[in-house]
């Protein structure tokens, strides 16, 4: 609340006879008692730069100079203020003229709070000192805030794998922080997330969570989360990440809810065959290659094999059959792996070829037939390579799937294939090998 004083001392030494019958001293016996300086000072607490307003009221219209003070800690220590604008020859009138300064608080009250400043305005003009203005309980804080603040983004749709999670870190000071991050699947119980090396920024740096780059405006991050290593099921959940420096924790943020899939059954269309030499000309050189097109592994446990001869699929009948089983439960297939099946390890037997498993003595794999491959009685895929299709195969030659139809909706139509070229290098001198690429991406269908 701003008051006007009387400057007292001044007018006893320049009107001593100025008094009451009590020695009281009247101010309105004075020539610059009818003279005002209203001062107004914006809501507290101030910081930075402020404008202050000041209305001058002179009977006269006289020219005035107004000088402004600061008490910051309303102990009577006074000092001048660091202004901008006019504050000398204002011209005043009767009704009120009003003008405003810039004050530079934190030219003259840097780096920390000020919770009881006084400021004051004395003016004067021909007739003397006008009564002074006081505004006490003034408080100024220019502590600077030197903490991180950080955003993180919310991938959209489905997650699975390796999840890229963006974010957005500032520092005032554009120093180096420290990101913590940790994932949840109630908002309450947090468990650190696992990190992936990985470049998702494309800033030809391993996108780690320490000495992350900032700016006072702030500098956009990401990190690649492996998401497998700490959800093994279709679940939904929040990310939140923390900034800070040395060892605190300063800020923090968490994304919407997202769903993160990574149940390993295979779903239709998450497994696709890429490869098939079904008329190798050798006892155990017929072979089939599947590819993963999920972005988490597969167990492949219990998947049914089933092969029906050209003369057998109208009434669905299944000409040959295996399951894939494994004593530990796990037939693993991992993101943007292949698997190769044949009927024998035996190099020399299959022409040089690798598998990855083989089926049983009573399954056989032949041209003019549907592959297609079951989970508990949900079909994962169904290949229709038989002569009423178009296909047609030559001894000794797979075929494969040109990479950029592995994500078709119908990768089994002829056009989508071509046949190998390639030579499965040979392991013996005196086996026969084909032509294919078992186990790795086609060198001939590209």
């Amino acid at each position: 609340m701003a008051r006007t004083i009387l400057p007292t001392l001044l007018l006893l030494t320049a009107c001593p006879s100025a008094t009451d019958s009590g020695g009281t001293v009247d101010p309105c016996l004075y020539t610059c008692c009818a003279s005002t300086a209203a001062l107004t000072v914006p809501a507290s607490p101030l910081r930075g730069d402020v404008s202050f307003a000041f209305t001058l009221v002179n009977p006269d219209a006289e020219v005035a100079d107004v000088r402004l003070s600061l008490d910051p800690t309303s102990e009577g220590t006074w000092r001048s203020m660091t202004l901008e604008g006019e504050t000398v020859q204002l011209a005043t009138t009767p009704e009120g003229k009003t003008y405003n300064v810039l004050w530079r608080s934190a030219s003259d009250l840097p780096d920390d709070a000020w919770p009881s400043a006084a400021v004051k305005l004395v003016a004067s003009s021909d007739c003397g000192v006008w009564p002074l203005t006081l505004q006490e309980g003034v408080s100024v804080d220019n502590t600077v805030d030197t903490s991180c603040s950080i955003s993180v983004g919310t991938p959209s749709g489905a997650m699975e794998g390796a999840v890229t999670i963006p974010f957005e870190v500032a520092q005032p000071d554009g120093a180096e922080v420290f990101v913590a991050a940790r994932w949840s699947v109630d908002g309450e119980s947090w468990e650190n997330t696992a990190l992936l090396p990985s470049d998702c920024d494309g800033d030809g740096a391993d996108d780690g969570l320490t000495h992350i780059a900032t700016s006072a405006d702030g500098e956009a991050h990401c990190f690649v989360w492996d998401t497998q290593e700490d959800i093994v099921t279709d679940q939904e959940v929040t990310v939140e990440l923390a900034c800070g420096t040395g060892f605190q924790e300063e800020a923090s943020d968490r994304s919407e809810p997202f769903v993160v899939r990574n149940d390993p059954t295979p779903d239709a269309g998450e497994v696709v065959i890429t490869e098939v030499m079904p008329f190798s000309g050798l006892a155990y050189g017929n072979y089939f290659e599947i590819h993963s097109l999920a972005g988490h592994v597969l167990n492949l446990q219990d998947v049914v094999v089933n092969r029906y001869a050209a003369d057998d699929w109208t009434g669905r009948d299944v000409t040959s059959t295996f399951t894939l089983s494994s004593p530990s439960d796990s037939v693993l297939l991992y993101p943007g792996a292949y698997l190769v099946f044949a009927g024998s390890y035996d190099e020399n037997a299959n022409g040089c070829i690798e598998p990855s498993a083989t089926w049983p003595s009573s399954f056989t794999l032949a041209t003019d037939s549907v592959l297609e491959m079951t989970r508990s009685g949900v079909k994962l895929l169904s290949f229709d390579y038989r002569n009423s299709a178009g296909w047609s195969f030559s001894e000794r030659y797979a075929w494969s799937l040109g990479p950029s139809h592995y994500g078709d909706d119908a990768p089994y139509t002829v056009g989508s294939w071509c046949k190998e070229t390639t030579s499965i290098p040979t392991c013996e001198d005196d086996v026969r090998t084909g032509y294919g690429t078992p186990g790795l991406l086609t060198g001939s269908c590209l």
